[in-house]
């Protein structure tokens, strides 16, 4: 769909995590009523190295969203985090969108460039390649599976240069929503998002 925006979300991945602090701000969202329908979810995806990215790029195929927004929770972080860059054997990939601009007065949002070695940074790291081997949204198909995420991957690796396009990604770490940072963690997040919307209707 022509300028929407795709959110996703992980599941948990610890038997003693109730929720994932990332699909819970997506929950609030939604039992809010704050997210118009040019917004697509993709929640509480799998921990998973293979099937993350390959359901998210999966979801990419069907929707073709311009902008993508990847949610993780990190336990041992107190504010959002927007994620520069994701890092793997191959280099290190950045995000196309400008996020010091992004981010400007926002109360509890910083940047980093630490997206950690797990599934969040891989799965970062997978659809910025895919993103920059399709980088214009493609015909409709009728089964998402017919471009293969890894092949869609493997044919890029080893390049770090972004390609012009018209689609653009960004990972955003979620801490733990408590009562104190609640509000302030949706009202940013809320933030974000509609700058990044202002980008794809450009």
């Amino acid at each position: 769909m022509a300028n929407s925006i795709l959110l996703t979300s992980f599941t948990t991945w610890k038997p003693e995590q109730t929720s994932n602090a990332a699909d819970d701000l997506l929950a609030i969202l939604v039992q809010r009523g704050l997210l118009s329908d040019t917004y697509h979810l993709l929640r509480q995806i799998p921990v998973d190295f293979e099937l993350a990215p390959a359901q998210v790029i999966a979801k990419i195929q069907a929707v073709q969203p311009k902008m993508v927004v990847c949610c993780g929770m990190a336990e041992d972080r107190e504010q959002l985090h927007i994620e520069t860059q994701a890092i793997s054997e191959n280099g290190i990939l950045h995000t196309t969108i400008d996020c010091t601009a992004l981010i400007a007065d926002l109360q509890l949002t910083v940047l980093s460039q630490d997206a950690g070695r797990f599934v969040c940074n891989h799965l970062y790291y997978q659809v910025l390649h895919y993103l920059r081997t399709f980088p214009s949204p493609l015909p409709p198909v009728s089964a998402p599976q017919t471009i293969a995420p890894d092949q869609a991957v493997q044919s890029t690796q080893g390049t770090n240069f972004p390609v012009p396009g018209t689609r653009h990604c960004i990972f955003v770490h979620v801490p733990v929503l408590i009562p104190n940072n609640q509000d302030q963690i949706v009202s940013d997040f809320l933030t974000i998002l509609h700058r990044l919307q202002s980008l794809v209707t450009c």
